[in-house]
């Protein structure tokens, strides 16, 4: 779709016998897909396709000359690499936002991957012409699936390679803007030679060090306590100085995969160095870390004390009422709420995503007659307390999966 749009603004231009100009089409098209759709400026596949063509224009001419060669095959060699460079740059500072990866051969991968993507769009429009008038399209089916195959087995055999991806990158909302003026004033020096970039090029190297360097110290000094949005299990992360103690249900500490879809990205972000598995079935009564301890239900993080709730927890009668924080419900625990009440002092009940709809329903509406502030992670996802007013909360837009988070 964006392809066909953008193509069809420089055809159209060619027709009407304008200027051809490419960064016009460019910003026509993206502006005619914005008025039908504005929300597909967040659209992952918009931005990198965008910036990917916005490289291709501006980068590719002018690598592409920076050495002549006469050897015709030599020289279509030399192409798709400028193309490779160019859109690796462009894109690059994005994919590493978005999903933390550098492909570190993108070069050798775009060799075969071009001419392949290539011949796959002909050999598709070729098989969509023919079967169109009911001719037979075997042949070219069998091409076209050879092509598909050999793409695929390639780029598969290439990303097996050592070190054929660097990972757990990250870059910060603000870093983004900021290593894409580092990359421009840098590919404008080298291209132009001329000392005027030379200023950019240093005052958004030393913007983005002392950017990153306050972002070192601010995390090292970051205490969170974050009960993730993981459907069907309940899990939580204690996260100070970098350091990571993840709690949670044993057949989701037991799953890799489910562990990278829910908590990687917010660890990577994090940057954290390093992360000790629990199991919520721990019932040692001794201190894992410095500042994190277990005693039977109640969990002491530094200052906060947490009681945890599951399905073996059973209300006990204290002489005082026990001061606690919050309050974890998980696993359909079966508890009266009033008798809670009357037990321990707490500013919030917090409803993780291992209960489900009728518990989950059941206490909210019991906590409204007992006028209990609730939380449900299910519900209302990321939450962030301790830096506005006491009692306040606010729901924050972010690409990470949804959790409940105390900051502090």
């Amino acid at each position: 779709m964006r392809a066909s749009i953008m193509f069809s603004f420089i055809i159209l231009g060619g027709f009407y016998n304008r200027n051809r100009n490419a960064y016009n089409s460019l910003a026509g098209s993206a502006l005619l897909l914005l008025l039908f759709d504005p929300f597909l400026i967040y659209n992952v596949g918009f931005q990198l396709s965008y910036s990917a063509v916005f490289g291709l224009f501006f980068i590719y001419p002018k690598l592409k000359q920076m050495i002549t060669i006469r050897n015709s095959i030599s020289n279509k060699i030399w192409e798709l690499m400028c193309i490779s460079i160019a859109a690796q740059l462009s894109t690059s500072p994005l994919a590493i936002y978005y999903f933390h990866q550098f492909p570190n051969y993108f070069i050798l991968t775009n060799l075969f991957v071009i001419p392949l993507a290539f011949s796959i769009v002909i050999l598709g429009m070729l098989v969509l012409a023919i079967s169109f008038f009911s001719l037979s399209t075997n042949f070219i089916s069998q091409l076209l699936m050879l092509s598909l195959n050999i793409l695929n087995k390639g780029v598969l055999q290439v990303s097996l390679l050592p070190y054929a991806v660097s990972d757990n990158l990250s870059l910060k909302r603000l870093e983004l803007p900021m290593f894409y003026l580092i990359l421009f004033s840098t590919i404008m020096l080298l291209l132009y030679k001329k000392r005027k970039w030379i200023f950019p090029l240093f005052t958004s190297v030393l913007i983005y060090l002392i950017f990153t360097i306050s972002q070192y110290n601010s995390e090292l000094k970051n205490n969170n306590w974050i009960v993730y949005n993981a459907k069907n299990w309940s899990v939580m992360d204690f996260i100070s100085q970098r350091k990571s103690v993840l709690y949670g249900d044993s057949l989701f500490i037991n799953s890799p995969d489910l562990q990278r879809y829910i908590i990687d990205e917010n660890h990577i972000m994090n940057r954290i160095i390093q992360t000790t598995i629990i199991k919520n079935n721990y019932t040692k009564e001794s201190a894992i870390l410095e500042d994190l301890a277990f005693q039977g239900n109640l969990i002491l993080f530094q200052s906060l004390r947490i009681l945890y709730l599951d399905n073996e927890f059973r209300n006990n009668h204290y002489d005082k009422k026990l001061a606690i924080d919050f309050v974890v419900v998980s696993h359909n625990a079966n508890i009266d709420l009033k008798t809670l009440k009357e037990n321990y002092f707490f500013k919030m009940i917090i409803l993780d995503s291992s209960n489900d709809w009728n518990t989950t329903n059941k206490l909210m509406q019991e906590a409204k007659k007992q006028g209990i502030d609730c939380w449900n992670v299910n519900e209302k996802g990321a939450s962030n307390h301790g830096e506005e007013e006491e009692g306040t909360a606010r729901r924050d837009c972010c690409l990470l999966p949804h959790f409940w988070r105390r900051r502090w």
